[in-house]
């Protein structure tokens, strides 16, 4: 089915409701707009409309090699520093354009890296050609991890990515993936959009969302998923550790220092 029309829709009402004035009724009509937009899409829709926001360069940088060239974030260094090993086998899933890969290549990482998006996978892989790295940044479907059991001492799970993950079942799927691949004891450093509390807008959004959903016979909306302009979640620190214990994964560390993230670590018996 050709989605190009819905996808052009979908931005263009984007566009209408962030020009609305003043401040409190544009958070109200964004919120409404993302209650409808998430009741009533399909999967395949919205996956079609995070797919043309790389397609046009809305998140441009990850096609710069400025950018991916910049090296690790201060506080993905201050992580690494404080959980990881200084040398070993890791795996960065999502990897967009290369960043983290390249910067623990360089580190002296043994780095094995996927990600599932076509164009962000093969500016990745010319970048890495292009500096003589011998490695490759692999194809994997979307909402999954590489699986090569008990193989990793360490893994970076590309910056923000959590957040694009819809649903709980699939989070939780993903790291169950990621658990597998990971050592008894080893860590795994997340980054996401961090929710406190249950603020108005994001009740608002589960309510309106999962009225439409229960008519169109759509997926759950959760607290704490929103559109802007494509869909993302919210993550509050009680709901990831719970996701990672299902997974067998401790939650060791929450800061919203810088970006916010975590840092699990696969029990030693898991």
């Amino acid at each position: 089915m050709n989605r190009s029309w819905q996808v052009r829709a979908w931005y263009a009402a984007d566009a209408v409701v962030r020009r609305v004035r003043p401040v409190p009724l544009r958070v109200a009509a964004r919120s409404i707009h993302a209650g409808v937009c998430l009741g009533l899409a399909s999967r395949e829709l919205l996956v079609a409309v995070d797919e043309a926001a790389y397609a046009s360069h809305r998140y441009a940088y990850h096609d710069t090699d400025e950018h991916n060239l910049r090296g690790l974030f201060d506080w993905e260094l201050a992580a690494l520093g404080s959980a990881f090993p200084q040398q070993g086998r890791i795996l960065v899933t999502s990897a967009g354009g290369g960043r983290e890969v390249v910067a623990l290549w360089r580190r002296g990482y043994e780095v094995v890296a996927c990600e599932c998006n076509e164009r962000l996978r093969h500016r990745a892989n010319a970048l890495l050609s292009t500096l003589g790295a011998d490695l490759e940044v692999l194809p994997v479907e979307r909402d999954h991890c590489l699986v090569r059991p008990g193989t990793f001492d360490a893994a970076v799970v590309g910056w923000g990515s959590y957040t694009f993950i819809r649903g709980t079942a699939r989070r939780r799927a993903f790291l169950t993936e990621l658990a597998a691949s990971l050592r008894p004891g080893a860590p795994a450093l997340l980054s996401f959009f961090a929710r406190r509390g249950d603020p108005l807008r994001f009740r608002a959004i589960r309510t309106l969302g999962n009225a439409l959903a229960r008519i169109s016979g759509g997926e759950k909306v959760e607290l704490g998923d929103v559109v802007d302009p494509t869909w993302q979640h919210y993550v509050a620190r009680g709901e990831l550790e719970q996701e990672a214990a299902h997974a067998g994964l401790l939650l060791e560390r929450w800061s919203q220092d810088g970006y916010a993230h975590a840092i699990v670590r696969r029990t030693p018996r898991g």
